[in-house]
């Protein structure tokens, strides 16, 4: 009989080689990539795979030309996991792991993908203070996270070009302040986007009708965004303690628990949230003729969305099918309104 060799505990949670990390990487960003990919196309071409072919030409002729922030963010992405993707590539080739690691966790993850997700958090941010609740709401909240924000990507951008000029300059390895400051970054990040969800609530609740409202519909205005908020702050949380955990705690390069906890997870989760929040084309407004230009293109003011909402909504007199279709109608208007 042989003997088989006992793995300890820190042997079991770690994977193998940077070629397993590698596989899975590439695999994970290549979804996402894939879909970006595919919803980029459709923001600048109109289309759509459940429009008839008849409307194909109404949906192109009502497109916002030119760049907007919603097309803005979608390119911030695709860029993004086109980068971690090469970054897995080069460690999955098991060659020169420091470059490797340094494309996806420096540039990709720290700069990238930092910028991009924070950008749909601050756009939420600016929305909702368009909105205010109460007077008992402080301006100071509105404008707080956003400055804390690009203070975050501020820093962790000159951390990132001083941890390049270490790697390829002066050949050192880079330094661990970066991670540092990128877990606090993911944590402020959670932060503001848990409190989105809080002053999105205290919005909803301030609507006379919305005690009315029967709670299957209830569930399906509030899920839009409130499950997105949610969702995407307990993986920035997540990521920002798996990044601080595995510093104090100094787990191997390869732990499992640190790339799927910390890596794989709160990047695909939150950046398949926002495709599917963001998925609405921008469209010139239906009732201002000859405007194509993306700069003359305004989003109605989240008063507005919640006004119509009070004046159109009669939920008592109506018939069940009408309700929905009206609650439909609502829920487009405000998602347009209040996001991007």
């Amino acid at each position: 009989m042989y003997d088989i060799p006992k793995k300890t505990f820190k042997e079991m949670i770690t994977l193998n080689s940077s070629r397993i990390v590698g596989i899975v990487g590439i695999l994970v960003n290549s979804i996402v990539w894939a879909i970006t990919s595919w919803r980029l196309y459709a923001h600048y071409s109109g289309y759509s795979c459940f429009s008839k072919r008849d409307n194909s030409n109404y949906e192109k002729g009502t497109l916002v030309e030119g760049w907007t922030k919603k097309r803005g963010i979608h390119e911030g992405l695709w860029m993004t996991m086109l980068l971690e993707v090469i970054g897995y590539i080069i460690l999955l080739k098991n060659k020169e792991e420091k470059v490797g690691f340094f494309v996806l966790g420096i540039i990709g993850r720290s700069m990238l993908e930092y910028w991009t997700l924070s950008a749909v958090t601050v756009s939420w941010i600016l929305k909702l203070s368009k909105a205010r609740a109460g007077l008992s709401e402080q301006k100071i909240v509105f404008k707080m996270y956003p400055a804390v924000l690009l203070i975050c990507g501020i820093v962790l951008f000159i951390l990132c070009v001083r941890s390049g000029v270490s790697l390829f300059i002066e050949h050192k390895d880079v330094d661990n302040l970066v991670v540092y400051v990128e877990s606090f970054s993911w944590g402020v990040q959670g932060l503001a986007t848990f409190h989105c969800s809080i002053l999105l609530k205290k919005r909803l609740r301030t609507i006379p009708q919305w005690s009315s409202i029967k709670t299957r519909e209830r569930l399906v205005i509030a899920s839009n965004m409130l499950c997105v908020m949610l969702i995407s702050s307990l993986c920035f949380f997540m990521r920002a303690i798996i990044l601080f955990c595995n510093l104090i705690f100094d787990w191997p390069e390869y732990s499992i628990l640190y790339w799927i906890c910390g890596i794989w997870i709160p990047t695909f989760v939150p950046c398949l949230l926002f495709l599917y929040f963001l998925r609405r084309r921008d469209r010139v407004m239906g009732w201002i003729e000859g405007i194509s230009d993306a700069s003359l293109l305004t989003s109605a003011p989240p008063e507005e969305a919640f006004l119509s909402f009070r004046n159109t909504m009669n939920w008592e007199n109506e018939e069940e099918e009408g309700a929905a279709k009206e609650t439909e109608e609502w829920n487009l208007g405000f998602n347009e309104s209040v996001t991007l």
